[in-house]
């Protein structure tokens, strides 16, 4: 029997932490190593041992390194011939490994995905529960749909370890969307096959607290990193550089416009010294984009200066506290 490694990094979320364990203890193949990586949040050792099951590793980041740091960690430590990656509020089904596994050997693949429920979560007051089960995604393999969505849930993959050698590991420059940036580099070496069958449940609650949700910024961020990694691939295709190109504009255009929203709403000239380290790295933000694109550069300039002068404001009006002859400037 094949051993299957499953990699779990958490961070302060115990409870969940739990279920999703639990759904890998449970599973019908037995062949497995369940590898946690508490990425410096709060001790879940007593989550661990009350499983007394000793195919569960536990691994410890002194300090929080991220996401794509903490499956980096799960994967130098696994020995298994097959990874599969699963959130800390996540859960997988009984056969979900059952049923990749035999997807994988029986046709030869390196690389296979099943589909998932999303699970929208709640909250009554006391307690999160289940509002409602949906299937998102159910698309068969393709690169260039690859390359404009990322339509293969994390814990839906299950791929040879030996990938990882094409590959590399997950890019732990990016703060979100490391597992689409694993997919598309994978998917340059490998046909993925798809099974249409769900086998595990992916849940996001009302109050956004899902490693598939957040803060939109980020993802932002992220996805335009990715553009910029792989623009050689869209350049090979006339519909999808054109994709490329827009979806790039419109990124930042919504950076360029967030970032201002955020400066002008939290603006407080009461409070000098963090207002003005705020506006110094709102333009390190915006600098960023300058290095990367220019078709946007005199919106960007433009708002570079706006700030640039807000800082000199709260310079004048700092130093105004301490001589009045300032307040002639």
């Amino acid at each position: 029997m094949c051993l299957v490694s499953i990699i779990i990094p958490t961070f302060n979320r115990p409870d969940l932490l739990y279920e999703a364990v639990k759904s890998c203890v449970s599973q019908t193949y037995s062949n497995l190593e369940i590898i946690v990586v508490n990425d410096g949040g709060e001790d879940v050792g007593k989550v661990i041992n009350s499983f007394l099951d000793s195919r569960i590793k536990y691994i410890i980041h002194e300090k929080n390194k991220g996401l794509s740091a903490a499956r980096n960690t799960g994967i130098k430590k696994a020995k298994g011939q097959y990874f599969i990656y699963l959130d800390d509020d996540d859960i997988l089904y009984p056969e979900h490994i059952s049923v990749l596994l035999n997807y994988i050997k029986k046709d030869d693949y390196k690389v296979v995905y099943s589909d998932a429920y999303c699970a929208k979560q709640v909250y009554n007051g006391d307690k999160y529960f289940i509002k409602k089960r949906y299937k998102f995604y159910s698309f068969d393999f393709d690169k260039k749909r690859l390359l404009k969505e990322n339509y293969i849930p994390v814990l839906c993959l299950m791929h040879h370890r030996d990938c990882l050698n094409k590959t590399g590991f997950f890019d732990e420059n990016l703060v979100r969307l490391e597992d689409w940036d694993l997919w598309i580099n994978m998917s340059q070496y490998f046909d993925f096959y798809h099974i249409k069958k769900i086998t595990c449940e992916y849940r996001v609650r009302s109050s956004g607290s899902s490693m598939m949700t957040g803060r939109k910024e980020p993802f932002v961020w992220s996805g335009l990193n990715i553009f910029f990694k792989y623009k050689r691939l869209y350049e090979q295709d006339e519909k999808l550089y054109k994709f490329y190109k827009k979806t790039v504009s419109n990124s930042i255009d919504f950076l360029i416009n967030n970032i201002y929203e955020e400066v002008r709403d939290n603006l407080d000239y009461n409070e000098i010294p963090s207002r003005y380290d705020y506006i110094e790295k709102a333009i390190e933000r915006l600098l960023l984009l300058k290095d990367h694109y220019k078709e946007n550069f005199n919106q960007l300039r433009y708002l570079i200066a706006l700030l640039k002068h807000k800082k000199r404001q709260l310079y004048l009006k700092k130093w105004s506290k301490i001589d009045p002859i300032y307040e002639l400037i």
